[in-house]
């Protein structure tokens, strides 16, 4: 992880702590010192971590006691740093270490750079890497002596990694090594691979790596291995031994078992002109310590075979059976004669007890001769085990590689295997167990043409970039396939009619097919209707403009769609049809924005996916102008998945390119004249919106108690309107008055009516209803009430229900066409002309009574009842 990023996960729970060192969390407890310059290991770490990184900086010798205080630590890492020097308490009080690198220093294996005692307290020590210190092998020409003392110590070491110096001795010290197991040499120099090189090294070794070890002579101690009884995995890759030296490294392996054994490029010489000047002939006598092992996994891939006799990979008896991995890719050999190609054997019935599961024959780049019936020729059997290719004449590059039978050469240009079916069984059978077959990268003619498998289990089978010359076939027996690669198979001049024979498989394979070729025939725009199971689907480079309608329609399960490298200008809408797709890979197309149409699709998907929707459009040129300027926005506020967003290409109106995230930065600046333009637009819609809205609520301020009546009187229930019967109201008149005025109405104004008129009037301090709001009282009292009555003095104008109160009295009285159903009553001291323009707009349809000053009570009151009578 990036230094910057381990900078922000410091926590600020340590800021007492003085260090430069980041402490990623107190439950982690990992101190990250990495690419800080040190020079010396901080002594100012707190003692409670576990772990620290002190990678990449610039220490060169680690001193006595500078991990003394960090008692609890469980790895150490001082990788790249200039480590030359490891003092003798360097690693005083670590008993608990489990892992010490040291990786890519200039630290010497030697005496001199571990002083005595440097390991001893490291009695829990696990792995140990010392690997790329050797800068030059040529460096250290004599004897290197290891330390033997010094590992001697490190009883529980499992994980050894070293540099094997070109004479290297191990003394006697490794041998009290008993529980290690793995041992690497991954910078190796050596020179002198003999019997005695790793005799000092421990028996408990099961796995040994030696890469690279370009220094190596090609003669061999045939007992070099012999320290490792236990050996169980054996990587020798790209070590240029010579395969017949590296087989014979296995004769003190003999009779055991092993999981591993990889040979891959041990045949490695130079190239004149870009070919191998030597070539491997497999014997039955070459094999013959290889035939005696039990082995899992076998790799001579790379090693120039260019044939393997009779006898010789599937003859070596019952140990046949504990082959489960084969890896023959890289070399030459072909399958002209089967007499002479024993990798046909595989396929005769009488091996179907082979446990085989993975059998791998790719990047086979050579061409051998055609022979034709007639022709009574043996191909170039080589008296020795290397035959020098540039003595192969012409003739020997015509025939193809693969095609079961050299004399079938002359009917390759027939499409429909017509010659094939009338002479060959087109039965196959196939060990039982295997899975996996990849013949990929083939530069020979393969000829598929309708066979028939029986029982099998392959799963996964990989065609791409082999000459196919026929795929016109019906094939049976591959009810099991999930994984299908036919990528750079010129799908017009064969046909993809294989895939109705694979109704489970799960992950289809057509990069590089011309596949747009393919849908300009309308028969062939649902050729996947047999693959209702796929779930992932590569369809790179193939020129693709558009997608059929159909193309999708059977894919129910389709999970990850992968569209790169094509010519589309937009994502195809139905292809967004598949319920599963949370992956859509369009890098690398002709793509200038999406329209919102689309970017809505997308983010109603990703809403239903709940947030896993990804799309790839790295490698797109977008266009940053006015009409895109919703997808720019888009790109950094949508949910959906989107990597690299800040890297996208984006060209400007004025032609030049920048990234999606400069312009981001830039956004106002960029699309200035756009937003001019919207914002007149919008100005302009925005002004006519607000004014209706404003005149609106204006009306609607204006009228809001008769809208609220309207809504009462219409949707209320249990409300009945009353009309023009006097006898059915409730009372007389409905009093509206201030709360100042309650003892002048309830004691005088109440009694001289009720009592002396035999008037019944509602007052809101005793008739209204209780449970009810005031709002709703007030209606029911003015509905109920024949006339209304309103005491109209300064502290009632002022009151909070004054307006809602003459409104709601009005209405009623106009549905009641009634033309003086109010009564104003004016006095103390109020004025007509001190009435609110409320009152004065409903002066020519109200009655209004006036005490006056020198007027009498009983005078006020008979003109009150008689206007109630009225």
């Amino acid at each position: 992880m990036d230094n910057r990023i381990h900078a922000i996960l410091c926590l600020s729970i340590l800021g007492f702590l003085n260090t430069e060192c980041c402490i990623l969390s107190r439950e982690s407890k990992t101190a990250n010192c990495s690419w800080l310059r040190f020079k010396d290991v901080p002594h100012d770490l707190p003692s409670w971590i576990t772990h620290i990184d002190l990678s990449n900086n610039d220490i060169e010798i680690v001193k006595d006691g500078d991990f003394r205080r960090l008692a609890n630590l469980r790895s150490i890492i001082l990788d790249n740093n200039r480590i030359r020097t490891l003092e003798r308490g360097a690693f005083s009080n670590l008993s608990r270490l489990h892992k010490l690198s040291l990786d890519n220093n200039t630290l010497r294996v030697n005496k001199t750079s571990f002083k005595p005692g440097v390991f001893k307290p490291l009695t829990n020590l696990k792995t140990l890497h010392i690997s790329n210190n050797i800068q030059n092998c040529y460096d250290f020409p004599g004897l290197e002596y290891y330390p033997d003392r010094e590992f001697s110590y490190l009883r529980n070491l499992k994980r050894l990694s070293l540099d094997l110096y070109r004479l290297p001795m191990f003394g006697n010290g490794f041998k009290r090594m008993h529980s290690l197991q793995i041992l690497r040499f991954d910078k190796c120099c050596l020179h002198n691979f003999t019997n005695s090189t790793f005799e000092n090294l421990p028996s408990s070794i099961t796995e040994l790596h030696m890469t690279y070890c370009n220094n190596i002579r090609t003669s061999v101690g045939i007992d070099a291995l012999k320290p490792f009884k236990n050996l169980k995995v054996l990587n020798l890759r790209m070590t240029p031994l010579s395969l017949p030296s590296a087989i014979e490294l296995l004769y003190p392996l003999r009779h055991k078992r092993m999981d591993v054994i990889d040979f891959h490029h041990v045949n490695w010489y130079p190239e004149v002109n870009g070919h191998h000047q030597f070539s491997v002939i497999l014997t039955e006598s070459m094999f013959a310590n290889l035939k005696t092992i039990c082995m899992k996994k076998l790799d001579i891939s790379f090693n120039g075979i260019v044939e393997i006799l009779h006898n010789t990979l599937f003859s070596w008896g019952p140990h046949i059976e504990c082959v489960e991995h084969l890896i023959l890719s890289g070399n030459a050999f072909h399958m002209a004669y089967e007499a002479e190609f024993d990798v046909l054997i595989l396929f005769r019935s009488h091996y179907l007890d082979l446990n085989l599961t993975i059998f791998e024959y790719s990047y086979a780049a050579i061409e051998f001769p055609f022979y034709s019936q007639s022709d009574n020729v043996q191909l170039i059997k080589a008296k020795h085990q290397y035959k020098n290719l540039t003595e192969i004449t012409d003739k020997y590059r015509n025939i193809s590689a693969l095609s079961i039978g050299a004399h079938f050469e002359t009917y390759s240009d027939s499409s429909d295997c017509t010659f094939w079916n009338s002479n060959h069984d087109s039965f196959v059978s196939v060990p039982p167990k295997l899975h996996t077959i990849r013949l990929s990268n083939m530069i020979a003619y393969l000829y598929f043409c309708n066979y028939s498998l029986l029982q099998n289990n392959i799963q996964t089978l990989d065609l791409s970039y082999s000459h196919v010359d026929s795929l016109y076939l019906s094939v049976s027996g591959l009810d099991n396939l999930t994984y299908f690669d036919v990528s750079g198979t010129d799908v017009t001049k064969t046909s993809l009619n294989v895939l109705k024979s694979l109704p489970n498989l799960t992950n289809l394979v057509l990069q590089d097919v011309n596949l747009d070729r393919v849908f300009m025939n309308p028969n062939s725009k649902n050729i996947f209707h047999y693959n209702s199971k796929i779930r992932n689907i590569n369809l790179a480079h193939n020129h693709l403009t558009d997608l059929p309608q159909l193309f999708f329609y059977n894919m129910k399960n389709l999970e990850k769609l992968n569209l790169s490298a094509n010519s589309l200008n937009t994502i195809p809408s139905h292809i967004l049809n598949s319920e599963n797709l949370t992956v859509i890979d369009l890098s690398h197309n002709g793509i200038m924005g999406l329209n919102k149409t689309i970017t809505d699709i997308l983010d109603k998907k990703n809403s239903k996916l709940r947030g896993s929707l990804s799309i790839h459009l790295y490698g797109n040129t977008f266009l940053c102008t006015c009409d895109y300027m919703d997808f720019i926005q888009w790109i950094y506020e949508t949910h959906v998945r989107l990597e690299n967003k800040e890297n996208y290409i984006c060209t400007l109106s004025n032609g030049t390119r920048s990234t999606t995230e400069a312009v981001r930065r830039q956004f106002h600046d960029i699309f200035s004249e756009c937003k001019s333009t919207f914002w007149l637009t919008f100005s302009i819609v925005f002004v006519c919106v607000f004014m209706l809205i404003l005149i609106g609520s204006i009306i609607c301020f204006r009228l809001r108690w008769r809208i609220q009546y309207f809504f009462y009187r219409h949707f209320h229930y249990g409300y009945k309107p009353i009309r023009n019967d006097d006898s059915v109201y409730k009372f007389d008149a409905f009093v509206a008055y201030s709360g100042e005025d309650y003892i002048w109405i309830t004691s005088t104004f109440r009694e001289k009516l009720e009592t002396g008129h035999s008037l019944k009037l509602c007052l809101h301090d005793r008739d209204f209803e209780p449970g009810l709001s005031i709002q709703q009282n007030i209606i029911n009292s003015i509905c109920n009430s024949r006339k209304v009555i309103i005491d109209a003095t300064p502290g009632y104008i002022k009151s909070k229900w004054f307006e809602f109160e003459i409104e709601m009295a009005n209405i009623e009285m106009m549905d009641r066409s009634y033309d003086n159903g109010i009564i104003v009553i004016i006095r103390n001291g109020t004025k007509p002309s001190d009435m609110p323009d409320l009152l004065r707009r409903l002066w020519n349809s109200i009655t209004c009574v006036l005490l006056e000053e020198d007027e009498d009570e009983e005078s006020f009151f008979e003109r009150i009842a008689i206007a109630l009578d009225k």
